[in-house]
């Protein structure tokens, strides 16, 4: 897998996507939901390039919107990485593995695009960690042990499973705290991260929170607030 690309798309209603609008839709609602959709997409995207390094493969490219006073919204936005690992190099491929990882999960809501550029960048970690077991079994154990040591060097502790329990009452907290653990198990990435109990409970709170968000979403709706997502 060669360039692929990590971002999101910012959930707009039909009614916010055609031109002209609908009559039952106001230019002061859409414009209000255009600049939250833009804020949201950029600070979406500017947390990939904070943690990203040099490994973009270009500026970040975004979708835009006209909005009823004449200005560009953003409601999309991406950018291309390299998922290739460096030849020859395993240790700098471990760490170019990571830095994808981070930036993947840099934003507080990874995209699916996201997710996905976190699992092929996990795999070419393991493939790395595998090349550099192979050379310290050819008889590299000094220079592998140190590649290790420096890449390693900080390591977070990882999540326990008494951790991943849902903050009563609080999805949005339960969220947050999902994601959480989510990067603490991608920092310490010790081989097993999609396989281990940890991960998986942390993602079904996470799914678990979103729903509970989008059924008071939901509701909130049926109160009279235009649904974004129709």
């Amino acid at each position: 897998m060669d360039g692929v690309s990590i971002g999101t798309s910012y959930p707009l209603s039909h009614s916010l996507r055609t031109d002209p609008p609908r009559v039952d839709v106001s230019d002061r609602i859409r414009l209000e939901r255009l600049k939250t959709a833009n804020g949201a997409v950029k600070g979406h995207e500017q947390a990939h390039l904070s943690a990203i390094g040099p490994y973009a493969q270009g500026p970040v490219q975004y979708t835009y919107m006209i909005g009823p006073d004449g200005s560009r919204y953003a409601v999309a936005g991406s950018i291309d990485v390299d998922l290739r690992p460096v030849p020859g190099d395993p240790a700098a491929t471990l760490r170019k593995a990571r830095a994808l990882i981070r930036s993947a999960y840099a934003p507080s809501n990874p995209s699916s695009a996201d997710m996905h550029v976190a699992a092929a960048a996990y795999r070419m970690e393991m493939e790395a960690r595998r090349e550099l077991a192979r050379a310290k079994e050819a008889g590299n154990e000094n220079a592998t042990a140190a590649a290790i040591d420096a890449d390693t060097a900080g390591a977070v502790r990882a999540p326990s499973l008494r951790e991943a329990v849902p903050v009563p009452g609080d999805p949005d907290a339960t969220l947050q705290k999902a994601r959480t653990l989510l990067r603490r198990a991608l920092a310490v990435s010790d081989g097993s991260f999609f396989q281990s109990e940890v991960a998986v409970r942390a993602y079904r709170m996470a799914s678990a929170a979103r729903r509970e968000l989008a059924l008071e979403h939901q509701l909130d709706q049926r109160g009279g607030r235009l649904n974004l997502t129709a």
